[in-house]
C-alpha cells in the first residue's frame, strides 16, 4: 500500500458553484462534492449575447407552444405513446 510521504493534501476548488475542498491528490475527482457537477473544472463558458439569447428563447416558446397546441387539440395523442395493448376476450 502507498503512502504520502508529506501527508499534504492537494486543495481543490469548483469554477462552477465556487465549492473548495481539500483530499487526495490522485485521482482527480469526478465531480465536486457540492453541487455534483461533472464540469467542475473547467472554465465557465462565457454568457451567449443578448440578441441570441432572446432568439433562442424564442424559438423554445414556440416549439414548447406548438408542442401543447397538438397535444390538446388531439385527445389520442396523449396514450399513443402509452404501451397499453387492446385486451380480446373470447367466450367459449
Amino acid at each position: 500500500m502507498k503512502s504520502a510521504s508529506n501527508g499534504s493534501k492537494k486543495k481543490r476548488s469548483c469554477k462552477l458553484c465556487g465549492h473548495k475542498w481539500s483530499g487526495r491528490p490522485e485521482p482527480v475527482p469526478r465531480e465536486c462534492p457540492a453541487c455534483h457537477s461533472r464540469r467542475w473544472n473547467r472554465p465557465v463558458p462565457p454568457p451567449l449575447p443578448d440578441e441570441v439569447q432572446e432568439e433562442l428563447e424564442r424559438a423554445i416558446y414556440k416549439a414548447l407552444r406548438l408542442r401543447y397546441r397538438r397535444s390538446k387539440g388531439n385527445p389520442k395523442r396523449a396514450s399513443s405513446h402509452s404501451n397499453h395493448r387492446a385486451t380480446i376476450y373470447t367466450t367459449q
